[in-house]
């Protein structure tokens, strides 16, 4: 994937977050679901060394780490 960036500012993650979960919640929108559980799945934490050598083997620095 490099050299894109897919990085989104925490604050517009949140933001966005906060809407799709008002889709779901607000009585006044179309999509509203009193009964939709929502539940929020992370990803698993980057593999620093996996990435550096990927990134090394593939000729380009790596855009990302665990700190």
């Amino acid at each position: 994937l490099a050299p894109y960036s897919q990085h989104v500012p925490l604050d517009e993650f949140y933001e966005n977050l906060h809407k799709l979960v008002m889709l779901l919640r607000d009585p006044n929108s179309d999509y509203y679901s009193p009964d939709t559980r929502i539940v929020f799945i992370t990803p698993p934490a980057v593999g620093d060394r996996m990435i550096e050598d990927v990134a090394g083997r593939n000729g380009y620095a790596p855009d990302r780490k665990n700190s």
